[in-house]
């Protein structure tokens, strides 16, 4: 199991020194800088030895991927120039949450967004599978999204897509948010390719924080997850609580030996 935080590149050599094994960035971030911006974050991560195998935020909330609004070649021109730099960054998954590019707009037929969502989907698959990465489909509860709410859903559009590039992953922040049971990631069957964890209050994951922790470990070991978790939320004290946080999660990955998961 690796372990890595959602964070900005400026916080690289920090995460190598407490030892998590890599750091997950913002892909629309990555997308929007310049190129002495983009160089300047290639060369601190080079400098900090930390790899940037995760994404998140994968669209700018102007790239619509459903509703009336769609411009699929501004959508594939995006995709293509973000993980092309990814790519440069050794980036390997990349989470598709990104709720204000895929929510259904009001009055709009669900079944025919969710049909671009797919649609959607298929190109980003696409162009990933040509980088070597994959694709994570982020679940967000609602109301923060109206489309792909829970990680039985996640795994549903995964399995409609049909690409062998778009894969699905397990938010535990979002599934508290949903009441959804850790049984959806006990019986995913290696579908879960990433996972974010965060207190209920959506702040860094500790043993005592209300999350039964029992259960998920179960879960982990039905499932033979081995692959990475990120940790997303908030916190106060960024170097004690992401210290404190991976000795922590570190106990998670004693609950089965190392698999082919990913």
């Amino acid at each position: 199991m690796k372990f890595g935080i959602c964070t900005g590149y400026e916080n690289a050599w920090l995460l190598k020194t407490l030892g998590y094994d890599y750091i997950e960035l913002n892909l629309s971030a990555l997308a929007a800088m310049n190129e002495q911006e983009f160089a300047a974050c290639h060369a601190e991560l080079q400098k900090a030895g930390l790899p940037a195998e995760a994404a998140n935020v994968f669209f700018p909330a102007e790239i619509r991927l459903t509703g009336p609004d769609v411009d699929e070649n501004r959508m594939i021109s995006y995709t293509e120039h973000a993980l092309s730099r990814a790519s440069l960054l050794g980036i390997r998954v990349v989470v598709l949450g990104s709720s204000r590019s895929r929510n259904i707009p009001e009055g709009f037929d669900p079944e025919k967004a969710y049909r671009q969502f797919l649609h959607a989907l298929r190109l980003c698959g696409d162009i990933a599978a040509r980088y070597g990465m994959v694709i994570a489909i982020e679940p967000l509860h609602f109301p923060e999204s109206n489309l792909i709410n829970r990680v039985s859903d996640g795994l549903k559009a995964a399995h409609d897509a049909a690409h062998p590039a778009v894969r699905t992953l397990a938010d535990l922040w979002h599934m508290y948010c949903e009441a959804e049971p850790f049984s959806v990631i006990a019986g995913s069957s290696g579908e879960l390719v990433h996972m974010h964890i965060a207190s209920p209050d959506r702040r860094y994951p500790f043993k005592e924080d209300g999350t039964d922790y029992a259960a998920f470990r179960a879960a982990l070991a039905a499932c033979s997850y081995d692959a990475r978790i990120s940790i997303e939320g908030k916190t106060d004290d960024f170097e004690t609580d992401a210290q404190r946080s991976l000795a922590f999660l570190k106990t998670l990955s004693k609950a089965h030996g190392p698999t082919a998961c990913e």
